[in-house]
This record gives structure tokens, C-alpha cells and sequence, in this order.
């Protein structure tokens, strides 16, 4: 699709989102909701990737993200956002959000990415900084989650990363082994004074992009 006509397409959307949950684009309907310590993952070949079949993609994207218009022109077309607010909704009424879309849509989902301010060391989901030492206190939540992933199913934190070594690996393999998923981050900042690529993940082995790193890195000006 030409760039221009990408552009166009996200101010239309933009100019809708808060009229409609549903926007259709060429035949096309984008949904908007509201409301082991080792490292993985540095620069692997992309066909390497074993991607879910049939399974729903989903962006979960904090409200109070800078230019909202560049990082929808780059994400998936069939990816689903979810936004949520992150002064009100709790991690436990993100995840539901979640859960109730995949259960209306009879379809179980293969990736899932949350896009949050920048912390280092843990991950924004609403309004609470989920780290290692209180993952315990989601254990229901992340549970209900896992009920509607897919096999294999990956799942993404833009926004979060990790430099110690120990505690990051820790931390994404508890959460993998909760979700029984394949869990990726940063260990960096992601945006203008980073990048957008995830070099740490709980699994050996690369994983399906739902957004393009590659223009991001160029086209977005600000840091998550």
C-alpha cells in the first residue's frame, strides 16, 4: 500500500475512534476497545519463526502514548487494538478486556503485544508496574489470560526492559511458564533513544513481529 494512502487511512481512523468501536477500511475491520536466567533472541532470521495458525493478534496500547498515528501506520492490518487508560484501568480489567474479545470472536489469540510508557525492570499493564516481586499478586488474571492464548502463542512488552540479567530472565520465565507462552522484551528503551527490537525472550528462538522495527526506528520521534 502506498505511504500516503497509509497515512490517510490512519487520520481517518483516528478521526472515528471515538465514535465507533469497529472501523472497516477496504473491506477490512480494525477493532478499538477502550477503557533459567538466560537471554534470547539477537538478530535471528525471521523464517525461522513457527507462526500460530489462525489465531487472533492483538495490541494493547496505553492511552497516554505520544503520536498514536505513527505507531498505528506501522502495526499489523489484522492486528486488533486495545487501548486502556492508565490512571483508572487495573491490570485485572486490561486482562479482561482481552479475554472477552477473544471470547467473542470464538478465536483464540497467537500474539499479543502491550505497548506502555518505558520502565525499567518491569511492564505497565493499566495503571500497576507488574515486576517479579508482585507477579504473584496477577496470578488469577494472568491464568484467566492463559485460558484464551493458543499453543505457542507469543507475547510482547514494548516499553519495558531489562539490564539485569538475573532478574530479567527470572521474571520472563516465570510469566512464560504462567502463560505457557513465549514471552519477548527489550533490553533497552524502546523509541528515539533506543530501538524497537526485542532482544529478549524466554524461548531460543525468534519471534513473529507485529509491528515493522525497522520503520519505527526512523519514523517515530519519541520514546515508549
Amino acid at each position: 500500500m502506498p505511504m500516503n494512502l497509509k497515512k490517510k487511512i490512519v487520520m481517518l481512523l483516528l478521526s472515528v475512534i471515538l465514535l465507533s468501536d469497529v472501523v472497516h477500511v477496504e473491506g477490512k475491520s480494525l477493532n478499538y476497545f477502550y477503557g533459567h536466567n538466560h537471554f534470547y533472541g539477537y538478530g535471528q532470521d525471521m523464517s525461522e519463526v513457527n507462526y500460530p495458525d489462525e489465531g487472533m493478534k492483538i495490541v494493547v496500547i496505553s492511552q497516554d502514548i505520544e503520536d498514536l498515528a505513527t505507531i498505528l501506520e506501522h502495526l499489523s492490518s489484522d492486528a486488533q487494538i486495545v487501548f486502556f487508560d492508565p490512571l483508572l484501568d487495573t491490570p485485572e480489567e486490561v486482562i479482561e478486556k482481552i479475554v472477552t474479545i477473544s471470547k467473542l470472536e470464538n478465536r483464540e489469540i497467537s500474539i499479543l503485544a502491550f505497548l506502555g510508557q518505558g520502565q525499567e525492570q518491569g511492564m505497565w499493564i493499566g495503571n500497576q508496574l507488574i515486576h517479579l516481586y508482585n507477579l504473584s499478586n496477577f496470578t488469577a488474571a494472568f491464568t484467566s489470560l492463559k485460558q484464551v492464548l493458543a499453543e505457542g502463542a507469543y507475547l510482547y512488552f514494548y516499553g519495558s526492559y531489562f539490564q539485569d540479567a538475573e532478574e530479567g530472565g527470572t521474571f520472563l520465565n516465570t510469566l512464560a511458564q504462567l502463560l505457557d507462552a513465549k514471552v519477548y522484551t527489550s533490553v533497552n528503551i524502546t523509541g528515539r533513544d533506543g530501538d524497537w527490537v526485542l532482544e529478549i525472550g524466554s524461548h531460543p528462538e525468534a519471534y513473529a513481529e507485529i509491528l515493522d522495527s525497522e520503520a519505527l526506528s526512523t519514523a517515530y520521534y519519541y520514546n515508549l
